[in-house]
This record gives structure tokens, sequence and C-alpha cells, in this order.
């Protein structure tokens, strides 16, 4: 999950149709120069919004390998049924950073400092359960 965060943004009359520039935001990865996750700017670029934006996550993000797309096949006799426990581990990154505005009709720039918040996973566990059938 990523949110851009500027103050003054709502103040300013930008063109809806505009398209904004794309960002790169802070990011925990598995480094194989330093064997271990680590965070700072590796490259991983969003389009700046006003909305949350919601990315997948890289798998070499993960800590302890594998990937976060993963199927989970179960199988549940009849008459029962199972529930997953789920954990999620995330870390939070926050960075600063400062957009340049032009105004189009007298070539006029604005310096709009930034606040760009990334909540990323690092890590799951899952655990299968018997859960009761309510009849």
């Amino acid at each position: 999950m990523v949110i851009f965060n500027t103050n003054g943004m709502d103040r300013l009359k930008l063109d809806p149709d505009a398209e904004m520039p794309v960002v790169e935001i802070p990011s925990y990865i598995h480094r194989d120069d330093v064997e271990e996750i680590a965070g700072g700017f590796n490259g991983r670029e969003i389009q700046f919004s006003r909305e949350i934006i919601v990315t997948d996550t890289p798998d070499n993000a993960l800590i302890n390998g594998g990937s976060f797309n993963v199927d989970f096949p179960v199988e549940v006799p009849p008459m029962s049924a199972r529930e997953i426990n789920l954990s999620i581990n995330r870390i939070i990154m926050i960075a600063n950073g400062e957009l340049t505005l032009v105004n189009n009709r007298n070539d006029k720039e604005l310096k709009l400092p930034f606040v760009v918040t990334v909540m990323q996973p690092y890590n799951y566990s899952c655990k299968w359960e018997e859960a009761t059938i309510d009849e």
C-alpha cells in the first residue's frame, strides 16, 4: 500500500486529465550483494496519486523465499469445515520528496514537498484449523 501526502495539494487547481509523474518509492527487497533484506530506493516506481495505491509486492521482498502468489489447496471431508489463520508481517517506510509543478501559462514553477508512506509485507504464515459447522 502506497500513500502520497502533500500539504496544500487540495488548494491547487490541477488539470484533472493531466498525467501525474512516476515517483521512486522506498522498498525492502532481498539483495544478493548483502545477502539480506535491505531497505532503500531499489528502483520501485509508482505513479503519484491522491488516492491510496494498492500494488503487488515483489517476491524478492519475502524474507523466507517463496512467493506471495501461492495457492493453498486443502481437502475438506464431507460435513466438515476448515478455516485459515493468516498472519502477515508488514514494515512501514516513509520518505520525503518534492514535486515541481509548472504553470503552462506563465512557466512559473512551484515546489511542492510530499511524504510517501509505504506499507510492505515481508513475511506471512498460515495455519489451517478445523471449524465448526452451524446447522
